[in-house]
């Protein structure tokens, strides 16, 4: 259980750096293709190891520590929604932020969950760039 807990909470620190990567990314790109490319090199990063299929096997059998993770998600997507408002020059409003941040996170989760069904062997960067190819959001806002 310890394995899992510290897993689950270093998503804090996580938040803290997708921040700064968030407000790296060059001015012109867009806010998806922003969440795509640190979303990208952060998942490259993180389950680089051998541990994290054992990780994200645990989380998911074990009520608590998901529902501890869902707990921890839900602040960093507030963080990561800030972080994309704040990007100079996107003039996002706090609905199309929020609406980019969660459909990343849903990529991610099916990401997750894909590469645990295949036990490992299925590759994440392919399946994020899938995802965020199949699911793409346009934040330009259209009016009925």
């Amino acid at each position: 259980m310890y394995e899992g807990h510290a897993v689950v909470g270093r998503s804090r620190c996580l938040s803290h750096s997708f921040q700064a990567d968030i407000a790296a990314r060059p001015a012109g790109e867009g806010p998806w293709e922003c969440l795509h490319q640190v979303l990208r090199a952060w998942q490259d990063e993180t389950h680089a190891s051998e541990q994290a299929l054992a990780t994200v096997r645990l989380i998911e059998a074990t009520p608590a520590l998901a529902g501890r993770l869902h707990r921890r998600r839900t602040e960093w997507r507030r963080r990561v929604s800030d972080a994309l408002q704040d990007r100079p020059g996107t003039g996002l409003d706090r609905y199309t932020a929020d609406l980019l941040t969660n459909a990343a996170t849903a990529v991610l989760d099916a990401v997750s969950s894909q590469w645990a069904r295949s036990d490992g062997t299925a590759d994440r960067s392919a399946l994020l760039d899938q995802g965020f190819h199949q699911v793409h959001v346009d934040p330009s806002p259209r009016r009925a």
